[in-house]
Parts: structure tokens; C-alpha cells; sequence
């Protein structure tokens, strides 16, 4: 729109002087809008105007689209899938009879708690499987669930966009779709993926937040998306809450960052404002979409959202695990299993960057005794 604009001004002055401020408003408008930025990402160029990275950023993310609709049938059935099957079919009902059927509560023993999981990934693919009847509802499960894995690599793309362009999307993209733990399971896993998708997007919209936090309806707008990610993700995994922790201490953050020049400036009651407006439209974005998309707390909110907090803190599975050569009870794994996993399941070169990537965040703290708000969320994360 700007070399339009400078064309019109070769051509024409006085055309020039109308067109110039209209074409700065409707890119600032663009620019602006957090319903837009997808869009954005995906045709914004960097400063330079090179369009390398994003042609190799779109012709990845066509050849990982690729892939998924061509690798999907070569995966199987997992154990766990006929008991998924069953569950969403039990959840779909409840939503077609516009909550009167609830045997999704009663239709497995009261010991494999499965109401206190979400249910709503394996009711869409239950839906579409009904819709798609031609083809295999194994396949059907396959690609839903590929598709959404994903997803999660393009909202990391985004989060990857916000940090720094073009070039770091590409880079962010490319990691999640090579990291094995992540492309092995999301043909299969109706829980963890959708869940880790739902906190990606959720990751993105408070590097949203952080960006248009001076503009008061942008603010909002962003925090209607990012309390509905929350949703999304708790409605899948109910360990989605602890992003309400990441997002007290970035709160905590700014106050010990701009605090003391907010009570200079006599701005602290206006700060609490805007800060408790923005905190209600999350909460209550996260808690309507939340019922939404979990029966299970639909029909009790507060109470059957505690007894889930409860049931998946101290899940009663008692499984053995082999690790380092002994079998443990998975209740009683050693604090070690965890870091040890995440470095043996890890491409070496992620590990590295991962390493680099953290000294260059303590080094700058240590530089300028400070640290970039986006970047912070990021190491909560």
C-alpha cells in the first residue's frame, strides 16, 4: 500500500496528500488488529523486503500439511484409542441432545475417572466421523488428530513471528515438527497434543497481549482469545491452570518493573484497573468456554473442576515404569526421570540451541538487569 502510495505522489501531489494518511491508517488498521494477525504473518514482509523466509515458511508449512494427509493412514490403533472412541461418543451424545443424555458419566467404572478427562477433541472427531461415513472412522481419527498437531506447529510459527519475524517463525516451526515426542504421537494422542496446541495458541495471544497492552480495545480483543485458548486447553487438560500462574508472575513482573514510577506518576489506581478489566475478560472468557467444551463441568462448574484438580494431581495409576534399568510404581518416580526423558527424547542440535538460547537470556539479564517482557513469557512457558 505504501509504493502505491508513493507512485500516487509521483504522479500527483495533491493526490498524493489525500491517499498518503488513508494508506497509513488502513496498514496501521492491519497492523493493529489481533484478528488479523494470522493473516499478517503469513503476507507481512520484513523490513528488508526479503522474501526468503517467508516463502520457505509457507512452502514448509504446505509440505508438513503434506505430510499429515499422506502419513496419516500408515498409523495404527493404540490401546488407548477404543476407550477414547467410546468416551467421545458418549460426549457427542450429550451435546446432540442438548445436555439431557448424560450416560457419558456412567458409561465406565467410576475408577478410570473418565469425565474428569476432556472429552471434546474425541467428540469432533466422533462428529465428523458420522459426517464422513464413506471413510474408515480409524482414518477420520487419524487426520483429526494429525491436523491438530498440526496447528500447534503453526502457533508456535506465530509465537516464533512475535519474538522476531520471519526467520525465527521458520526456525520455531521447524523445531516442534522435528522434535520426535511431538510428530510420533499427534496421529494418536486425542489428549496431550490438543492440549499442548491449545496452551501454543495461548502462548501466542499473551504475545499478543504484551504488544497491544497501550491500546485499550486491542487489549480486550486479545484477552477474549487468549481466555478462550485457556479453555480450549483446560477443557482438554485440566493441567492447563497453571498458565494462570505464568500470567500472575508476568503481573508481578510489571509491577516490580514499572511500580515505583506508577506511584511517581499517580497512576497506580488507573493501572489496577486496567490490569482487573483485563484479568475479568480472561477469567471469564476462560470459564464460559471452559463449560462449553467440558460436560463434565458444565453440569457442576466450581465443583467438578475441583474434583478434577484433585483426580489428575493424584492420578490412581499405579503402572510399572521401567526407567534406568528399574521398574518403579508410577507414583514413586525419581525426581531425575522427568530431565532425564526431556535430554534422551530431544534432538541433540534442539538441546543445544535450547542451552544457547538461555545463556543469551541470563547474559542480557545480567547486561541490562532487565528483561524483554516477550522473551519472559517465553522461559515461563
Amino acid at each position: 500500500m505504501r509504493d502505491t502510495t508513493h507512485s500516487a505522489a509521483a504522479a500527483a501531489s495533491t493526490a498524493s496528500t489525500v491517499a498518503a494518511p488513508a494508506a497509513h491508517e488502513a496498514t496501521a488498521a492491519t497492523r493493529n488488529s489481533p484478528m488479523r494477525a494470522f493473516a499478517a504473518c503469513c503476507m507481512r514482509l520484513t523490513p528488508s523486503r526479503d522474501r526468503t523466509p517467508w516463502l520457505l515458511l509457507v512452502g514448509f508449512m504446505l509440505i508438513s500439511l503434506a505430510t499429515v494427509l499422506t502419513q496419516a493412514p500408515r498409523y495404527g490403533i493404540t490401546t488407548d484409542e477404543p476407550l477414547q472412541q467410546l468416551y467421545g461418543e458418549g460426549v457427542l451424545a450429550w451435546y446432540r441432545s442438548f445436555g439431557a443424555n448424560t450416560g457419558f458419566l456412567t458409561m465406565f467404572p467410576a475408577a478410570v475417572h473418565m469425565p474428569e478427562h476432556g472429552g471434546i477433541v474425541d467428540a469432533l472427531i466422533v462428529a465428523l466421523q458420522s459426517w464422513l461415513a464413506a471413510v474408515s472412522p480409524w482414518l477420520v481419527r487419524r487426520l483429526v488428530s494429525g491436523l491438530v498437531g498440526w496447528l500447534g506447529v503453526v502457533a508456535i510459527a506465530l509465537c516464533g513471528y512475535e519474538l522476531g519475524g520471519a526467520w525465527v517463525a521458520l526456525a520455531a516451526g521447524l523445531g516442534l515438527w522435528l522434535y520426535p515426542r511431538y510428530y510420533g504421537a499427534m496421529f494418536n494422542n486425542p489428549k496431550d497434543i490438543p492440549a499442548a496446541v491449545s496452551l501454543t495458541f495461548a502462548l501466542w495471544t499473551t504475545l499478543l497481549l504484551l504488544r497491544y497492552w497501550p491500546q485499550r480495545l486491542r487489549r480486550i480483543e486479545v484477552s477474549v482469545l487468549l481466555g478462550c485458548s485457556l479453555g480450549a486447553a483446560t477443557a482438554i487438560r485440566i493441567t492447563a491452570l497453571t498458565w494462570f500462574a505464568v500470567l500472575a508472575m508476568l503481573l508481578v513482573g510489571w509491577w516490580l518493573a514499572h511500580g515505583q514510577a506508577a506511584w511517581r506518576e499517580r497512576r497506580v489506581a488507573t493501572e489496577l484497573r486496567r490490569q482487573g478489566s483485563v484479568a475479568g475478560v480472561i477469567v471469564g472468557c476462560w470459564l464460559l468456554s471452559t463449560m462449553a467444551l467440558w460436560p463434565f463441568i458444565f453440569l457442576n462448574p466450581f465443583a467438578n473442576l475441583l474434583d478434577s484438580v484433585h483426580v489428575m494431581s493424584r492420578y490412581p495409576w499405579n503402572g510399572p515404569v521401567l526407567f534406568d534399568g528399574v521398574e518403579y510404581a508410577a507414583t514413586q518416580l525419581p525426581t531425575s526421570y522427568v530431565p532425564t526423558w526431556l535430554m534422551i527424547g530431544s534432538p541433540p542440535m534442539l538441546l543445544l540451541l535450547a542451552l544457547v538460547g538461555a545463556g543469551i537470556i541470563v547474559a542480557e539479564v545480567a547486561r541490562r538487569r532487565r528483561i524483554n517482557p516477550a522473551v519472559a513469557t517465553v522461559a515461563l512457558a
